[in-house]
């Protein structure tokens, strides 16, 4: 058995377990993390992932799945708290929201799913 077999899924795994610690403490109101913040870390890593599919990346793909489920696991946490923070973006997380859009319109102008991966990759 290949340990890519056994690695991919291991981490993948362990990268939603740490998530969800910091979403249920999210949850319980013990962190306040910025929403915005949260959805731009999982958009990019989302886009890669949908990328990945569309190249038949296989298992690996797994891993980036688990990165963007992670942070919109955090973000939809921090929105179902009562007076959850909203904030205005800053200039970094505009940029990473432009390449991680740009990630998303070049993909769909060039329909190369390796261009949306690229785009992807700087955004994050």
């Amino acid at each position: 058995m290949p340990l890519c077999s056994f690695a991919v899924p291991t981490g993948a795994v362990l990268n939603l377990f740490g998530s969800g610690v910091h979403a249920l403490r999210t949850l319980r109101g013990s962190v306040r993390p910025n929403p915005v913040t949260w959805l731009l870390w999982a958009l990019a890593p989302g886009v890669a992932f949908a990328a990945q599919v569309a190249c038949h990346a296989g298992l690996p793909a797994l891993t980036t799945l688990s990165v963007g489920l992670g942070p919109l696991l955090v973000f939809l946490c921090a929105l179902s708290r009562p007076g959850f923070r909203s904030a205005r973006p800053s200039p970094p997380e505009l940029c990473c929201a432009a390449l991680s859009l740009g990630a998303l319109v070049g993909w769909w102008i060039t329909t190369e799913a390796k261009t949306a991966l690229a785009l992807s990759i700087l955004a994050a």
